[in-house]
């Protein structure tokens, strides 16, 4: 095999995004490998780190139900930047009313309230990461 052979090979591993490449001609055989590095680029978004949470303690008479985030994502209190929030302080809410937004996966998923009450506080910033169980707002039911 010549040395020609061996650099259009590699150039064929290069093109292809190969890791190995085996090569039998004739008696001979030869076996050339690379370490394949990937580069992901995330947004800026992606690598923000995490908001914390601004829960504050539960007294077991303070009549407020804290709202948690059913999933991973940005939480967002409006449907768009320039629109008016699903939900304000003072606001009442029914069971399955929308509050907000959680994106996950390029996905909007709308976070539905699971009780009826009177929006106390928000818990969770708007757009701003949340954990799954996260708390999001606090409701005085």
């Amino acid at each position: 095999m010549k040395v020609e052979d061996i650099r259009r090979y590699a150039e064929i591993m290069k093109e292809f995004g190969l890791s190995e490449l085996e090569i039998t001609e004739d008696d001979n055989k030869i076996r050339l490998s690379r370490t394949v590095t990937a580069e992901i680029k995330l947004p800026a978004a992606a690598i923000q780190p995490a908001a914390e949470v601004r829960e504050e303690p539960k007294s077991e008479d303070d009549g407020l139900y804290l709202l948690k985030s059913p999933m991973v994502g940005v939480f967002y209190h409006a449907p768009a930047e320039d629109a008016k929030p699903y939900v304000k302080v003072g606001d009442q809410v029914k069971k399955g009313d929308v509050i907000g937004l959680i994106e996950a996966m390029k996905l909007m998923n709308e976070v539905l309230c699971d009780c009826d009450g009177t929006v106390e506080s928000f818990v969770a910033e708007n757009a701003s990461p949340v954990d799954f169980g996260a708390g999001l707002i606090k409701i005085r039911v």
